[in-house]
């Protein structure tokens, strides 16, 4: 099995609210045990991911999401011959807005590995890499394992794209 985490549901401002939650339901939970529930609802935040599993042996992909980055909740979709692997580059960063009203861009991932469905066209995201060479070799591994043709060109417009 190939395990990759895509990103944190919340984002990185879920994250740090997340830590700052559980911190503050650490600090007052000797006053009341009510803190708990902060304890609980700010690692929800903090730990839940959405991931992408492949199963190479049974040639099946999931997109679960990791609550509390431990159970899994996600269908398997199994890889069909006519499935091709593309890399593609990515501009689209996080906004950030502060209280004082200025605009923050925060720029995530680069390269995105995809795998395209043509029978309902849909694109499927396995994997989020910063390098392109990184992204290259996870593509020609993958693409060798489980026997799929590698997309050529951008045809990202034309379809949804899951999971991003």
């Amino acid at each position: 099995m190939i395990r990759y985490r895509l990103n944190k549901v919340y984002g990185p401002v879920g994250v740090g609210f997340g830590v700052f939650m559980i911190i503050l339901g650490c600090f007052y939970i000797f006053m009341s045990r009510w803190e708990l529930i902060t304890i609980i609802v700010g690692s929800f935040m903090c730990f839940t991911d959405s991931a992408c599993v492949i199963d190479v042996k049974k040639f099946r992909i999931s997109f679960p999401h990791q609550l509390f980055g431990i159970i899994r909740i996600g269908d398997w979709i199994y890889i069909r011959s006519d499935m091709e692997l593309q890399i593609t580059e990515t501009k689209k960063p996080y906004k950030i807005r502060c209280a004082s009203g200025r605009t923050i861009d925060v720029s995530d991932a680069k390269y995105l590995l995809l795998l395209y469905d043509g029978k309902i066209k849909k694109w499927y995201l396995i994997l989020k890499s910063k390098s392109k060479e990184k992204a290259e070799k996870e593509l020609v591994r993958l693409s060798d394992l489980l026997d799929i043709q590698i997309k050529e060109g951008n045809f990202l417009g034309q379809c949804k794209v899951l999971n991003i």
